[in-house]
């Protein structure tokens, strides 16, 4: 009887599908982890294929085509090629990606205005609030992230944009919070309020992460900077009042790599931070 293991790794024919599917660089921790442990990797990898896809879509569209060609195989005794499987791999996660991209389109252009009438608030006396977001496409390589940086009377002090290599939107989210850190403290600023609108950004900022998470070096490095002697609170809020740091994220996109700080705002900026506050 075969084990799951042989059946969805091991097996020579299936490794040699493994092999024109798995990123380079993961191959190598691919081919040897024990089985749980492989498929909590293989879900929490986020390398990204020639197509740009995530890897973790690829590995579990692989891993439903594998499990029904095994049942092709015992239950009517029909042989599916790798070749085939390939395919039939690819088209389901190119109409996966197609269908997100559908759905991505649709929230986009029902976001015409706040619904909420929420508005953003200043920080309190001596405080100031570092405002970020990340920004990633799937039409340009790499990440980017953008932040700002305002004080008790709202008023601008500095902003930043960055343009980084491989990862996703919560690479990028945290990419941002790391950033704006440092930007604060690099100022001078020892009273800092971290406002962010991703829920899962924060969860990892305030818990510990998985051994084998794709971002973990990044969120310890955000950790190791808030354990500095400052103060810094980390709030959740809505996206409706962070345009300014999705602004900036968003230039991210198109900047040159690398680190960016901005000390005057543009007049779409200065717009938008006027809007936060009327």
């Amino acid at each position: 009887m075969e084990s799951l293991i042989h059946v969805f790794r091991d097996c020579p024919d299936t490794m040699a599908l493994w092999k024109q599917l798995v990123p380079v660089n993961l191959w190598h921790q691919f081919r040897i982890l024990p089985f749980d442990q492989w498929i909590r990797w293989n879900i929490n990898s986020r390398g990204r294929n020639q197509q740009t896809t995530d890897w973790c879509c690829i590995y579990a569209t692989a891993c439903w085509w594998l499990w029904r060609r095994q049942n092709t195989f015992v239950f009517e005794g029909k042989k599916i090629s790798n070749t085939s499987l390939q395919h039939s791999i690819m088209a389901s996660v190119s109409s996966m990606n197609e269908a997100r991209e559908k759905l991505r389109i649709k929230n986009c252009s029902v976001k015409k205005q706040n619904p909420t009438h929420q508005y953003w608030c200043p920080p309190p006396a001596s405080w100031i609030k570092v405002n970020t977001d990340g920004a990633f496409s799937r039409s340009v390589p790499g990440v980017a992230s953008g932040g700002v940086l305002r004080d008790e009377n709202s008023k601008f002090i500095k902003g930043f944009i960055f343009n980084g290599n491989e990862g996703d939107c919560l690479t990028a989210e945290l990419w941002g919070c790391l950033l704006g850190l440092r930007t604060a403290w690099d100022l001078g600023y020892r009273d800092v309020i971290l406002e962010i609108d991703s829920a899962e950004a924060a969860d990892l900022i305030h818990n510990s992460t998985n051994g084998a998470h794709e971002d973990r070096q990044l969120v310890e490095e955000i950790k190791s900077v808030i354990g500095r002697d400052w103060n810094v609170n980390i709030q959740l809020i809505s996206r409706w009042i962070n345009e300014a740091a999705d602004y900036l994220a968003k230039m991210g996109l198109a900047s040159m790599p690398g680190y960016h700080l901005v000390s005057h705002a543009n007049i779409e900026l200065q717009r938008i931070l006027e809007h936060d506050i009327t």
